[in-house]
């Protein structure tokens, strides 16, 4: 299901202790594309009231019809928390909808993938190309401290409800927020729903880096073999910027031509036959399988015996 890696790559060290492989993606952090947090600053959560984040809903209502404009051909879904804020959001979507029908052909429901708003509960089994997941908790209206109570999240086994809503997307999760990681005080909380939601609003901002337990130098260049650091070597004395084991899992690419212009996107996988290649069990596994799903999501690759 995941088009990009980082889509899985933080269930996959969390939740799935990174037993599962993943494919490089041939982009870094681009617009429309992998998990990105778009802050909602002036969201607040009306607890006593039962209206949720109303700004916040307002919100992902409007990038609904944004994304009805922009991405047309992309199928989309909205999850949110709780029931409370997923009703604020069909609220604020149905009243944009009064006011702009030109868009209403999106909304039909014998479409093939069509448009829902769920919740964290009801939301298992289904998947779009895109995701708007809204959280909702934030601090009370008057401001100070937000309380620790994150509904559906805070019960047992929540964690595993997140897990299932944030591998939903094909393409794209765009996490909507009106609080940043340290607004979840862990001292306040002992479920493990939360502490992974803090978790994922860190990554949706900082990307894998935040995954990786032990400090690492971006400026260190790691080769699998002595024959993968010449043919390094001879592409950067070319003038060409090149990138080295590009993935987040146990699979990774052994080399990776960056564009010249377009940052973020890798023109060229380069695969040399070293420790990657040989661990692979079968021949099929090595020359077929892996190239062909590297190209389906969008790589060039280039062999060196």
């Amino acid at each position: 299901r995941s088009r990009h890696e980082n889509l899985i790559a933080f269930s996959n060290t969390k939740i799935y202790k990174n037993n599962l492989i993943t494919f490089p993606s041939n982009s870094e952090k681009l617009k429309d594309n992998g998990v990105e947090y778009i802050y909602v600053k002036e969201g607040f959560y009306d607890r006593g009231g039962k209206k949720g984040n109303t700004v916040e809903a307002q919100k992902v209502a409007e990038m609904v019809f944004d994304h009805f404009k922009r991405s047309p051909n992309r199928s989309l879904g909205v999850i949110a928390f709780g029931e409370v804020q997923q009703q604020a959001i069909d609220t604020a979507v149905r009243h944009l909808r009064m006011k702009n029908q030109s868009y209403e052909h999106f909304f039909k429901e014998d479409r093939i993938e069509a448009f829902f708003i769920k919740n964290l509960e009801n939301v298992q089994g289904d998947e779009r190309d895109t995701i708007i997941f809204s959280i909702g908790y934030a601090k009370p209206p008057q401001g100070g401290q937000m309380y620790m109570n994150f509904g559906p999240l805070s019960k047992n086994g929540g964690e595993r409800r997140l897990n299932v809503a944030i591998t939903r997307a094909k393409h794209n999760v765009k996490l909507v927020g009106s609080i940043m990681p340290t607004d979840i005080d862990l001292n306040k909380i002992s479920s493990d729903g939360p502490k992974l939601l803090r978790s994922y609003i860190d990554f949706a901002i900082n990307g894998p880096s935040m995954l990786i337990t032990e400090p690492k130098d971006p400026g260190i260049i790691i080769h699998d073999s002595e024959f993968e650091e010449a043919v390094y070597n001879f592409l950067d004395r070319k003038g060409y910027k090149v990138g080295t084991q590009i993935g987040c899992s146990g699979y990774k690419i052994d080399l990776a031509i960056k564009h010249p212009v377009n940052s973020g996107i890798y023109v060229l996988g380069i695969e040399c036959d070293g420790a990657m290649y040989h661990s692979a069990r079968t021949a099929r596994e090595r020359d077929r399988l892996r190239q062909s799903v590297l190209e389906d999501m969008g790589w060039r690759i280039y062999r060196i015996w």
